[in-house]
């Protein structure tokens, strides 16, 4: 009578395919107890016990190449830094998920209301001047890619942050959401903002926003304390069919 497992039985036990065993074999984890005379793989209890350390320690997320290590030089005190260290990279990617849920949520929120007005009591921010030009925002990529290398900004996440522009009687100034050594910086303090919102792939159309925006104001009688912010939603483009997400935001 046949005392030890073979592979289909060994992944039926531990619902593991036998693809991930022969996978844990070719790379040094475990190794079959015993072969068939026809040279099957067969297990005894413990290469079964073996297999479930490595699966408990795979869940862990704790990478082939730690467990190896430690099933090779095992010690206590090898084994609890390895998990500490495991535990590190686990929090790490956490984070890295918990910032991908947040973009998500951002790439939803803009699907609801729009050309509503809205007043949103929004955190203190500071915008540097990057360029100024007559009342326009048509900025070629290559201008840009140009004032980039200029102050040494960081471009790791270009097209992924929004972009902003203040907009004055006579110009518009493209910024950036954060101070740079000699250029101007504009402070926006926290409180309640006036807010809309639109979509549009015409800077004609967001010129007549702008002014329906301003004329808002003036029938409302609201007393304002910044400059107009226009904030272009880059990141939610894709979703617009490849119009520009915008919001206005100006103090009051």
């Amino acid at each position: 009578m046949r005392k030890l497992l073979t592979i289909t039985e060994a992944s039926k036990l531990l619902s593991i395919s036998t693809h991930a065993i022969r996978h844990y074999e070719d790379m040094g984890l475990l190794k079959p107890s015993k072969r068939s005379e026809k040279g099957y793989r067969l297990y005894n209890y413990d290469s079964i016990e073996l297999l479930s350390v490595i699966m408990i320690l795979r869940e862990c997320e704790m990478p082939i190449k730690d467990i190896k290590n430690l099933l090779d030089d095992y010690s206590p005190k090898k084994y609890k830094q390895t998990m500490i260290e495991t535990k590190e990279n686990i929090i790490k990617e956490i984070k890295r998920l918990q910032n991908i849920n947040l973009k998500i949520s951002n790439l939803i929120k803009p699907l609801g209301r729009e050309n509503v007005y809205n007043i949103k009591t929004l955190e203190s921010r500071v915008f540097s001047n990057l360029k100024s030009t007559d009342y326009s925002i048509d900025y070629s990529i290559k201008q840009v890619y140009d004032l980039y290398r200029k102050y040494n900004v960081d471009t790791s996440s270009f097209f992924k942050d929004d972009e902003y522009y203040i907009i004055k009687e006579d110009k518009i100034i493209l910024c950036l959401p954060y101070e740079i050594k000699n250029l101007v910086s504009n402070k926006y303090p926290k409180g309640k903002y006036l807010c809309y919102k639109f979509s549009t792939d015409q800077e004609d159309e967001i010129h007549k926003e702008i002014d329906k925006f301003y004329k808002y104001i003036q029938e409302k009688k609201l007393k304002v304390k910044t400059e107009l912010l226009l904030v272009f939603e880059t990141n939610k483009a894709l979703i617009k069919g490849y119009n520009f997400s915008i919001e206005l935001q100006i103090k009051i």
